[in-house]
């Protein structure tokens, strides 16, 4: 009897060793997502949407370099012609990220008021329009850089980049576990995920265990680059992987996944950013 039960631990234990570790698989080549057609003055260099995919916010560059977020919606299949928000201000205002419940828009900014050069804020969708933007404040925002936040699609996880203090490069990921409406302070992502390098842009999924991001390690001509990297039963302690299906020589950053499809923004040949799409799938 002590022999069977042996056997079947080390059965067990060879199950739970031999259980693959999660990937994303690409399933085909990326392409020009080209359906959201902005004004020609102007390029979109950031997406994302909603939980149904009906409407999307933007990050748009002009000529001038000054960033704005704009927004469309899905009419019939079709989208309509993206329009700036009012709430946009004279400084760089970007990467948007809509809340689960879609009355809460959080995005990027290096407008005054703020702790830092570039803040995290948030604005309220009211039935009247956008009111004010308010500043997520402390313990997001310090006298450092927060930007690039992203919301998890269960509302309880946001995940954002900043070169504070106690990092391990330029740019370190960083995570916030809400708390009864309240982030709580946020905690690095670590060494094993973070590298000396630039490391932003992450998109997490509903979950909490699994990342996409941005970033310039391992690049010898410095482009940036998509990985992913999956949280274990221990914590954040396993070293993330690129995307190889889609890095190329260019600049590949800005992952935004859902309904198996992964968005992201590419810097090209031609000097110009472009949105890009790849249908995938991430298995666990």
């Amino acid at each position: 009897y002590k022999m069977i039960k042996k056997i079947f631990l080390l059965i067990i234990i060879f199950i739970s060793c031999s259980k693959p570790e999660p990937v994303i698989t690409v399933k085909e080549e990326a392409r020009i997502f080209n359906k959201i057609k902005t004004d020609t003055k102007v390029y979109c260099t950031e997406i994302s949407f909603n939980r149904e995919r009906t409407e999307a916010f933007l990050t748009v560059l002009n000529k001038q370099n000054k960033k704005d977020i704009w927004y469309t919606y899905k009419n019939k299949n079709i989208w309509a012609k993206p329009v700036p928000l009012p709430f946009n201000s004279s400084a760089d205002d970007f990467s948007p990220c809509i809340a689960p419940d879609e009355t809460i828009l959080y995005f990027s900014s290096t407008r005054k008021g703020g702790f830092g050069k570039s803040d995290i804020w948030w604005v309220e969708k009211t039935e009247n329009g956008w009111a004010e933007p308010v500043n997520l404040g402390s313990p997001i925002n310090t006298a450092s850089n927060e930007y690039d936040e992203f919301i998890s699609s269960n509302g309880l996880t946001m995940v954002f980049s900043s070169d504070r203090d106690g990092g391990y490069g330029k740019r370190d990921l960083y995570y916030s576990e809400n708390w009864g409406g309240y982030w709580a302070h946020p905690v690095n992502f670590g060494k094993t995920i973070n590298s000396r390098d630039d490391d932003f842009d992450p998109w997490i999924d509903s979950e909490g265990d699994f990342i996409i991001f941005s970033t310039t390690r391992k690049n010898t001509d410095k482009n940036t680059d998509l990985w992913y990297a999956f949280k274990s039963k221990y914590g954040w302690d396993i070293p993330p992987e690129p995307i190889k299906e889609i890095n190329t020589s260019f600049a590949e950053y800005s992952p935004f996944f859902i309904d198996n499809t992964l968005f992201f923004s590419r810097f090209d040949n031609t000097g110009k950013i472009k949105i890009m799409s790849v249908k995938a799938e991430i298995k666990k």
